[in-house]
């Protein structure tokens, strides 16, 4: 997951210095866009850790892995859509 983040992050400031015609305005819209995308993972991961926090028993965790990984899964294939453009 961290290299996940990573990655994510280094595609998204190398898609705002690809465009040779970058307005301070384009700049402004896309780095607001990749900060939506981080806050919508920093919640994702707060949520996770209060399953796994929340969890007695390890049919709990497995229950918070399935979560997390079907969250990931959900990002992963919405992460093109209105997030680059």
């Amino acid at each position: 997951m961290k290299y996940f983040i990573i990655i994510t992050l280094l595609v998204g400031f190398s898609m705002a210095f690809a465009d040779d015609k970058e307005t301070p305005e384009k700049l402004q819209q896309h780095k607001k866009e990749v900060l939506e995308h981080i806050d919508i993972k920093i919640q994702s991961l707060q949520k996770a850790k209060e399953c796994v926090n929340a969890a007695q028993n390890k049919e709990a965790m497995k229950a918070c892995h399935e979560q997390m990984k079907a969250e990931h899964q959900e990002m992963r294939k919405n992460h093109g859509r209105g997030y680059h453009k």
